[in-house]
């Protein structure tokens, strides 16, 4: 079965709603007004009986009763379309119309004292609206009166009212439903402007925006927000489009260059000359495998669902460690590696991947120090956790470089001269801190060196 659409089920629901609203109206509307008719023929029908009271009583006082004669004078002066019955104590009628003549009339004891009691009545097949009124004079004389009025002109009334209503209310409805149809349309356009620009939208074509409406409404703020969804989106393929370009030229390098020395060992066997050409594809092979270690760690970094091991972690413990690890490789260049900690500090952080950027702060220091440089960590407590800074004082980074230092592959022009680094080495370091709600910072200074500094909180959470 096919689902309605949003459009349907509003235009539905308020069509329904409506319907039993002007329905609800309708009936309110029609017994008001028939109670409101009722009431007016009853005003006129106990203003009737009144006189004929007044007139016995009238009459009583001059010692007489009245007429027939008087009773149709009353009548003619009255309502004329009544019908009028007046009978005594024991049943005996008085006077009595033509059409009441053969109906029995109600014992004088039947109809209370001093009330007027009102009621349909169907007389010779027609309906009529029948008051009763017990009359009582000075004397021990009880009468019962009955008027009747036809409800002709109440029943046409009423039936005009509701024909104007089984008109009316379905013709309102109908422009009711044929206005919210056209409101809903118009409020749902953008929403299909915006639904055929996102259709358009691909891997090729991702500049592609959804256009913003004029009225600065609901419907803007969505499309402001896609438009911003679709920004992030961009620039996020851009990055992973340059990722891969700049991971399969790296990549491409120390093959080609191994390939050449394979080739080369391989005509020169027999010559002195293979064993360094081994020793380059070699060298190149352990490159290939840091290159590829590091993409993988990058590719784990960002996956959504990494999960940290946050424990306790002494950080001057870890910053001896790591100076411990990397001594080795500084003593190569004959760099020294010196450890300055003010006060033992604890956080709460991943060691192992903490200790990770932190080698990768100490290689980039010791790569890019000149021979029998210095290399100098230091940390201490800041307000906001703890700050852990790696300086050297090798050839500095130019000024229209440092911001791009942490993006990935990025090496500095000076450096690519050389084949040493992938580029990844910062870029693991930021997602690192990233992770950890941590900061990464850089000064430097061309000639004079270059400080990487590291803020990690005391708490992770």
């Amino acid at each position: 079965m096919r689902t309605l659409s949003i459009k349907a089920r509003i235009i539905l629901a308020t069509t329904v709603v409506l319907a039993i609203l002007f329905a609800g109206f309708g009936i309110v509307i029609y017994q008001g007004a028939k109670r409101a008719y009722i009431g007016r023929l009853d005003a006129r029908l106990q203003g009737y009986a009144e006189t004929f009271r007044e007139e016995i009583e009238e009459q009583r006082n001059e010692k007489r009763f009245p007429t027939i004669k008087d009773f149709t004078d009353l009548k003619s002066k009255g309502m004329v379309a009544s019908f009028v019955r007046l009978s005594d104590e024991r049943g005996g009628v008085i006077f009595t119309d033509s059409l009441l003549a053969m109906d029995a009339p109600k014992p004088t004891e039947s109809v209370g004292q001093d009330q007027f009691n009102f009621e349909n009545v169907a007389v010779g097949g027609h309906r009529f609206r029948s008051l009763w009124s017990r009359i009582e004079t000075e004397g021990p004389d009880r009468y019962s009166l009955q008027i009747l009025l036809p409800l002709t002109e109440v029943e046409a009334s009423l039936e005009l009212l509701q024909l104007l209503f089984l008109i009316g209310v379905p013709i309102a409805l109908i422009i009711s439903a044929y206005a919210v149809y056209t409101i809903v349309v118009t409020s749902f356009k953008p929403f299909s402007t915006m639904v055929q620009s996102a259709e358009k939208i691909s891997a090729s074509n991702l500049r592609e925006r959804i256009p913003l409406p004029r009225q600065n409404d609901e419907v803007f703020i969505l499309a402001s927000a896609l438009n911003t969804m679709m920004e992030r989106i961009e620039l996020a393929f851009r990055s992973q489009k340059q990722f891969v370009a700049d991971a399969s030229h790296e990549i491409r390098t120390p093959l080609a260059i191994i390939r050449s020395e394979l080739e080369y060992a391989q005509k020169q066997a027999a010559g002195m000359t293979s064993d360094e050409s081994l020793k380059i594809a070699l060298d190149e092979v352990d490159r290939l495998k840091k290159l590829s270690d590091d993409l993988l760690l990058l590719a784990r970094l960002d996956s959504t669902s990494l999960g940290l091991k946050i424990q306790s972690v002494r950080v001057d413990e870890l910053l001896a460690d790591c100076v411990k690890r990397m001594k080795a490789v500084a003593e190569t260049k004959r760099i020294t590696l010196s450890l300055t900690i003010h006060g033992a500090v604890e956080i709460e952080a991943d060691e192992d991947k903490l200790r990770t950027a932190i080698l990768n702060l100490l290689d980039n220091a010791i790569k890019y120090s000149g021979e029998a440089g210095n290399v100098e960590i230091e940390s201490r407590s800041v307000k906001s956790g703890i700050e852990v800074s790696v300086r050297d004082h090798g050839e500095g980074i130019p000024e229209s470089e440092i911001a791009a230092v942490f993006e990935r592959f990025h090496r500095t022009s000076s450096s690519r001269t050389r084949q040493d680094g992938s580029g990844l080495g910062l870029a693991i370091v930021r997602r690192i801190l990233d992770l950890h709600n941590g900061t990464v910072a850089v000064r430097s200074t061309p000639g004079e060196g270059t400080t990487f500094s590291i803020t990690l909180p005391f708490s992770w959470r």
